[in-house]
């Protein structure tokens, strides 16, 4: 008997000695996939408060934030930065990273037909420059929306986009349009095609649909109107687009300037829509009502004084026109409720004025400090707000238990400068540090 039980107990003793060895094996490897940040403070941008002397845990093989806990012992964390302020990595979710317009916004529709016109391997090349940019400058989430030729977003989304240190993208493909496009006169219909869908009538709807939705685009970018191009969607194709978008799957963002555009616009309920220009209290109202997110895209402050310096003929005549009706307009906007997220619609190359694409888009945000937005109002824009326009809320836009750790470590308070956004300490995705902008 005694022998029996050795021949069936001591290989079940040998298992169990296994099983535990590699429990104890695995504790060990998660104790050392975690990394520990302890920073001076933490802004809790959802309730605006500053919160003292935290210890941030990460898991390095996610990336996200396994506990935040006051710093209560010695213990040495990985990264220590006692005098830094941590806010959570901004979100752009109006950019055009296939973009590199030279003309200083003095003429968009000659300025694109050069850029479509160049090959899609330069215009990739320019959107991962860009990117590199927007990270470095504290740009973690990227929204891209569109005018990068054929289906480079898809390109870019299947390639550079998977580094580990990129920002997390998400973008719409071609946007569907009416004839012409953005072009002002209508040019060659092959350069326009290469750059839209074209829309002449509700039949055509549903196939271009489904080729965005092919090419891994989680938005649908439509053009209510085709500024500067006259040409415009009609509000019946405009709703019969964003139902058959929703229906699969789509989150649709709409492009329109003018009054009437903005009225067909607002009647089809997409999630956001972008620009706004000539946007009335009436329909301020209405996209309250409806719970559409205002992507303004007004490039306000510096930026502001330098395209009315440079610019000429009805294009300084808008940035000599602009503060007396968008800032207003944005004021309005905040004031009534609006859901209002960041999108700087940045697409300009603007080096040999001082600012690379990160810093230039940078620039755009702290630019609406002169529409009387304060540094809270701006922060939550870019990251939370911005967030819940595009579905992240449960990973991005805030520092809590569960996101992904994407930080910005600034040397001081942005909620008594916001300045100190233009020199951060570093930057951090997925729990990677990185160098910043200099």
């Amino acid at each position: 008997m005694a022998k029996t039980e050795s021949v069936f107990i001591f290989p079940f003793k040998k298992a169990f000695m296994k099983y535990v060895f590699t429990l104890c094996l695995f504790f060990s490897f998660s104790l050392l996939a975690q990394t520990t940040l302890d920073v001076g403070q933490i802004l809790d941008v959802r309730s605006g408060k500053i919160l003292k002397a935290k210890r941030i845990y990460i898991d390095q093989n996610t990336g996200r934030i396994t506990e935040i806990i006051n710093i209560k012992n010695k213990n040495s964390p990985t990264y220590s930065f006692p005098q830094v302020t941590l806010i959570p990595g901004l979100i752009d979710t109006h950019t055009h990273l296939c973009l590199n317009d030279l003309s200083l916004d003095g003429g968009f529709d000659r300025e694109l037909e050069r850029e479509v016109r160049t090959p899609l391997s330069q215009r990739i090349n320019w959107a991962k420059k860009h990117a590199s940019e927007l990270l470095r400058s504290g740009f973690t989430v990227l929204r891209d929306l569109g005018n990068c030729g054929e289906w480079g977003e898809q390109i870019l989304s299947e390639s550079y986009f998977r580094q580990e240190l990129s920002p997390t993208f998400i973008y719409s493909g071609k946007g569907l349009s009416a004839p012409g496009g953005q072009f002002f006169s209508f040019s060659d219909p092959e350069l326009v095609h290469r750059e839209y869908l074209v829309i002449s009538s509700e039949s055509e709807l549903q196939e271009s649909i489904i080729r965005v939705k092919s090419s891994g685009a989680t938005w649908l970018k439509l053009y209510a109107d085709n500024d500067p191009n006259p040409q415009m969607l009609s509000k019946k194709i405009l709703s019969k687009a964003v139902k058959i978008g929703h229906q699969l799957g789509l989150k649709v963002a709409i492009h329109a300037i003018k009054e009437e555009a903005l009225d067909n616009a607002i009647e089809a309920h997409p999630e956001s829509i972008e620009h706004a220009v000539e946007l009335s209290p009436k329909q301020i109202e209405k996209i309250k009502k409806y719970g559409i997110t205002l992507v303004m895209t007004d490039l306000s402050g510096e930026l502001r004084k330098l395209f009315y310096t440079f610019t000429f003929d009805h294009n300084r005549q808008f940035h000599a026109f602009a503060p007396s009706h968008l800032d207003p307009r944005a004021r309005a906007a905040q004031q009534k409720g609006v859901p209002l997220a960041f999108g700087s619609d940045y697409y300009f190359d603007l080096q040999i004025y001082g600012y690379n694409f990160g810093q230039g888009t940078l620039e755009a945000l702290l630019g609406l400090q002169t529409q009387g937005f304060s540094p809270l109002d701006i922060l939550r824009m870019s990251t939370i707000n911005a967030s819940k326009l595009l579905g992240t809320s449960a990973t991005y836009g805030e520092i809590s238990k569960g996101h992904q750790a994407d930080f910005i470590g600034l040397l001081g308070n942005p909620l008594e400068n916001l300045n100190y956004l233009r020199h951060p300490l570093f930057i951090m995705k997925n729990g990677k540090l990185l160098s910043p902008n200099r």
